[in-house]
């Protein structure tokens, strides 16, 4: 028909009339993945990053304070860990010993 090639007046076929909703498209398609849909590794990686540069843009002071209260609490830690190898000792179940061939 005689409208089958639809453009708008800036010649852009398509969808997206405005440049940044063209990049925004772009920008989506190429990272693999749309704003809204997020693996939960890179909810991870983002929630670790954010906690990073939180405690960076910290004032000197507190962020010190922060350092030794997570130093006591990794010291806590492995203060109240047991020492060692914590299995099974011995043998057990069939290896036992208990049934000897007649």
């Amino acid at each position: 028909g005689v409208f089958d090639d639809v453009t708008d007046d800036n010649g852009n076929g398509g969808e997206f009339s405005t440049a940044k909703a063209q990049k925004d498209v772009r920008n989506n398609n190429k990272m693999g993945f749309s704003k809204t849909t997020k693996t939960a590794v890179a909810i991870r990686k983002e929630r670790e990053q954010n906690e990073k540069l939180r405690i960076k843009n910290m004032k000197k002071e507190d962020r010190r304070q922060y350092e030794r209260k997570k130093r006591a609490e990794t010291e806590a830690a492995e203060k109240s860990r047991k020492k060692g190898f914590q299995g099974k000792k011995g043998a057990s179940g069939k290896w036992k010993g208990h049934h000897k061939k007649k």
